[in-house]
């Protein structure tokens, strides 16, 4: 499930994203880990939505350009912390630290207008429905629905 395209410069594939009142900034650059859907009561209640389409990079691949100390944490589980913005409440980042990876994503919805005509393209194209038994509505589309995550990014406790 993994959307890298090796044979892209990492400089064409940059994304930057903001809150709603423009006080906080971030940048992430290169391939993502994962594009998808997620479809978990978190990301639902987080949203206000009945999904999220989450694009996650490595770490070192992304950075607050702008407004970090605007930066609010909020713990959602035990792997997951989400970033709002202090102002506005905007939604920014997820950094997410499953046993086997670790990724911060953006919601697509915070990417500025000016780049979110990259997001029909690869690798950004979602590449599976997360959480698809919780669905609030039905997806008519050709991607994998999981019941939960890549099997391969849970931990074997």
């Amino acid at each position: 499930m993994t959307t890298a395209v090796e044979s892209q410069n990492d400089n064409d594939l940059t994304l930057h994203a903001r809150c709603c009142c423009k006080q906080v900034e971030v940048e992430a650059t290169g391939a993502p880990v994962y594009s998808v859907y997620c479809h978990c009561g978190t990301c639902q209640n987080w949203s206000g939505a009945a999904f999220c389409h989450s694009i996650t990079f490595s770490p070192d691949k992304f950075k607050v350009t702008q407004g970090e100390d605007n930066l609010m944490a909020y713990k959602t589980s035990p792997h997951i912390t989400r970033y709002t913005c202090k102002t506005c409440s905007s939604p920014v980042v997820n950094d997410c630290q499953l046993p086997n990876l670790h990724f911060k994503g953006l919601e697509s919805g915070t990417i500025i207008l000016e780049h979110r005509s990259k997001l029909k393209d690869t690798p950004y194209k979602p590449a599976a429905h997360l959480f698809y038994p919780n669905r609030l509505v039905d997806v008519q589309d050709d991607l994998p629905k999981l019941d939960g995550l890549p099997e391969s990014d849970i931990s074997a406790n």
